[in-house]
């Protein structure tokens, strides 16, 4: 499984929503202060439905308390008729980058997954 590291400097991965890097120092730490373990999965949404980000914060309730899990508030423009996309791109510490482009859904009605490989094939 591919671990998302957002506080090791150069050597970080890089996560980008539409050009937004979620894994920063505050959300994606190699190791948390509690001393569990990395983050292998990122669930994004817009906390209280408020159309702002905020990564300052840190990891969000309740993906906080569970291990390998992370939370982050990201507010990502959507349209009913899916009139555009979102690019998701992973750039891993190797150096491996790998773009998702998908439909541009709202969340009241949708949901999207994505799973990046640990590899570029």
């Amino acid at each position: 499984m591919l671990e998302f590291w957002g506080d090791q400097g150069s050597e970080s991965d890089v996560l980008e929503i539409d050009g937004l890097n979620v894994l920063a120092p505050a959300t994606s730490p190699r190791a948390r202060g509690d001393g569990s373990g990395v983050n292998l999965a990122v669930f994004v949404f817009d906390e209280g439905s408020d159309a702002a980000t905020d990564l300052d914060t840190g990891e969000r309730f309740p993906f906080n308390t569970l291990t390998f899990l992370m939370g982050v508030d990201v507010f990502i423009p959507a349209a009913l008729e899916a009139s555009g996309t979102v690019a998701v791109s992973l750039t891993s510490c190797g150096g491996d980058q790998t773009v998702l482009n998908v439909p541009n859904w709202p969340s009241s009605s949708e949901r999207v997954s994505l799973q990046f490989w640990d590899y570029v094939p």
